[in-house]
Formats: structure tokens, sequence, C-alpha cells
């Protein structure tokens, strides 16, 4: 009898926030991870990790940023080349804080 084929679905940018200070790099195995995922009688047929690379400004990026960017593409295309891993990339954006006065009038900061 032919096992009933899953996929899953990761959120990288959130499990990475969850497992900090839970898991260490070292010990860690997404691979595995994955595969516990899916119902016990079922085959992993592919696993979507989604994360987005780190805010990088355009027009001149500072040395932390583009080393941010760097690592986590990095990050990204080991994901890739995990068995039945596919990853799918989105883009971070810079959020522009306001500043709420008690008048209750917003200006930047």
């Amino acid at each position: 009898m032919d096992k009933s084929r899953s996929i899953s679905l990761i959120d990288g940018g959130w499990l990475e926030k969850a497992r900090r200070g839970i898991v260490s790099d070292a010990k860690w195995d997404l691979q595995s991870f994955a595969n516990r995922l899916v119902p016990r009688y079922h085959w992993r047929f592919r696993t979507y990790y989604f994360d987005a690379l780190p805010f990088k400004d355009r027009n001149s990026p500072s040395n932390s940023q583009q080393e941010k960017y760097r690592k986590k593409e990095e990050e990204l295309r080991a994901i890739d080349r995990l068995e039945r891993f596919t990853v799918r990339k989105g883009t971070a954006r810079r959020q522009q804080c306001l500043a709420i006065s008690r008048a209750g009038d917003s200006s930047p900061p």
C-alpha cells in the first residue's frame, strides 16, 4: 500500500525566532524537523521553506547590511539543497515609524 503524500510549509522567520535559545545551531537538523511535521503514515513529498532576505539599502548598503544579506543567502542556498526542500524568498522593507503626539497628529520621528 502506498503512503499518502504530504507537504510541509515552514515560515523561516518565525521558526528562527521560536527556536532561539531552545536548540543550538550545532544540534539543529532542519531535515529531521521537516520529517516530523508530516503524519506518521505519510511520505514527505516536499517542504516549502519561506523566508525573506534582510533589508539592504539599494543605494549605499552598510557593511553590516551586506554581511547579514550574504549570510542569509548562503543559509537559504544550503536549505534549498536539502532533500525535497524548496526555498521561496520574499523581501524585507524598511519600516518608517511615526511618532504620535498627545494631540493626536502624527509626524516622522
